[in-house]
């Protein structure tokens, strides 16, 4: 109700919306993190988890918007200011699938589905919540006593009594994160399961208060409503028709993380030097930004990250800082560091993917754990391929899932 929030003393206001956006965003990795912390599973974990999120809820609808309304080369999606223009446009579908996507291929236990699942509930919740204060999302006009009055700023309708949809979807995403909350606490579910319990219960209330909405109906429904009724669908499908391909997948889940073998890895550099070499290779970049322009600067950004790793095994803030990069475990880099500078956007928009080194041993971004690489001191990638090979029975140890 309140589309903008004031910076006492001073005369600045922000739009209610990105504060509640990114609030809701914290809410989710402050969640992740204690439940990580509850079951014994490592703080980077709940770091993935929340730069899924904040993938999906930014980028992934910001596209899926576009993609929908026919303006796929908008590419607001990555301009500053218009990232979180989509809304919760197809996020919560597109957080699910990010989170499945990184279990399988990280080899997260299926618990972490399920905490990811919890937490994507809260994250929606407040959320919602900036849809209220924004007026966005809102509802028909309405003569009830409950109707809700928008005041002049706001994105829907001043002055007009509408039907308060998004305090409607508020609570309705607050009971399904604490249903879905103590299901998981007390173990009430199988696991891997809580995702297909949040589709259900997400579309079935959806569908409801989508009613309220002043929206074109083809034939009857809202697009939003076809949407969520397939959605609806399949999962009771999959709770009590077919729940076998549901089932197949968790079990695979669990099998990849509960054993696997690995090398104890040495600790990564200290924060404070892994920071400074990213502050000279950014100053690099945006120096380039600022004199000739964000096109010449991607190329700057693509040498730098990329081609730079591949020749010289590091960036140039890393050769200053006596950094370099390898693969897991100590080999070269090869075409990783290439697919290391690509997968750098994620960790930038995301944000937690550059936060993950704080909760990290071994200092890794989200784009070093989706490339294979590792940042080390200069000193400590000297090793060969084959010192590596003779020592690695010494090191080698079975990490098993408690």
């Amino acid at each position: 109700m309140h589309p903008w929030i004031g910076l006492w003393p001073s005369a600045y206001a922000v739009r209610a919306y990105d504060v509640l956006y990114a609030l809701s965003a914290l809410c989710f990795a402050a969640m992740a993190l204690r439940l990580t912390r509850r079951q014994g599973l490592p703080a980077p974990l709940a770091m993935d988890l929340s730069a899924a999120y904040v993938l999906a809820m930014t980028v992934g609808a910001t596209l899926a918007y576009d993609l929908v309304y026919r303006q796929p080369w908008s590419l607001r999606a990555f301009r500053l200011g218009g990232v979180i223009e989509g809304g919760l446009y197809g996020g919560p579908a597109i957080a699910l699938a990010l989170i499945v996507a990184l279990a399988a291929s990280m080899r997260w236990p299926v618990s972490a589905l399920d905490m990811g699942t919890v937490c994507l509930a809260l994250g929606l919740t407040v959320a919602k919540l900036g849809c209220l204060m924004h007026g966005c999302c809102y509802g028909r006009p309405t003569g009830s006593p409950w109707a809700m009055v928008f005041p002049p700023g706001s994105y829907a309708p001043a002055g007009v009594p509408l039907v308060p949809t998004q305090a409607l979807d508020a609570a309705l995403l607050a009971a399904t994160a604490l249903v879905l909350g103590v299901a998981h606490l007390r173990q009430r579910a199988r696991p891997g399961w809580l995702a297909v319990w949040f589709v259900l219960l997400f579309c079935a209330g959806r569908f409801v208060t989508e009613f309220g909405r002043d929206e074109a109906r083809s034939p009857g429904l809202t697009m939003a409503q076809w949407a969520l009724l397939a959605g609806l669908l399949g999962a009771a499908g999959l709770l009590s028709v077919a729940p076998a391909p549901w089932a197949r997948l968790a079990v695979w889940l669990d099998a990849r993380s509960t054993r696997r073998a690995a090398p104890v890895e040495p600790r990564g550099p200290r924060l404070l030097v892994r920071a400074g070499a990213s502050a000279v290779d950014a100053a690099l970049v945006a120096i380039w930004a600022v004199a000739a322009g964000p096109l010449l600067a991607c190329v700057v950004a693509g040498i730098v990250f990329g081609l730079a790793p591949l020749a010289m095994g590091a960036t140039p803030g890393m050769r200053v800082f006596g950094l370099r990069v390898v693969a897991e475990f100590g080999a070269r880099p090869r075409g990783r560091a290439l697919l290391r500078g690509a997968l750098l956007p994620l960790s930038v928009l995301s944000l937690f993917g550059c936060l993950r080194p704080l909760f990290d041993p071994q200092r890794r971004a989200l784009h070093d754990v989706l490339s294979g690489t590792r940042v080390v001191p200069a000193a400590g990638a000297s090793r060969s391929r084959s010192e590596d090979a003779d020592s690695a029975p010494a090191g080698m140890t079975e990490v098993v899932r408690g």
